[in-house]
């Protein structure tokens, strides 16, 4: 797992695979490690795909700060 800081905030993503890049997105409660290992392999085999959990789910531990849909889509 690799993660970055985006808007202060620590989100943990994967990537697999190379070429063009793919920006893989969970629903909402879902994590990176849902996706049917096979599909992500079928896609990889000819893009990058970086696989992020969203802010709070799957990677590192929320702060338990308050958040709005605006601030999902910011980062």
């Amino acid at each position: 797992m690799a993660s970055c800081i985006v808007g202060g905030r620590t989100l943990a993503f994967e990537r697999h695979g190379a070429g063009p890049p793919v920006l893989v997105l969970n629903g909402f409660a879902a994590t990176r490690n849902d996706w049917d290992p096979s599909f992500i392999a079928a896609l990889a085999a000819e893009r990058e795909l970086v696989c992020l959990d969203h802010r709070g789910i799957g990677g590192p531990p929320g702060d338990g700060l308050a958040f709005t849909i605006e601030d999902l889509a910011a980062g």
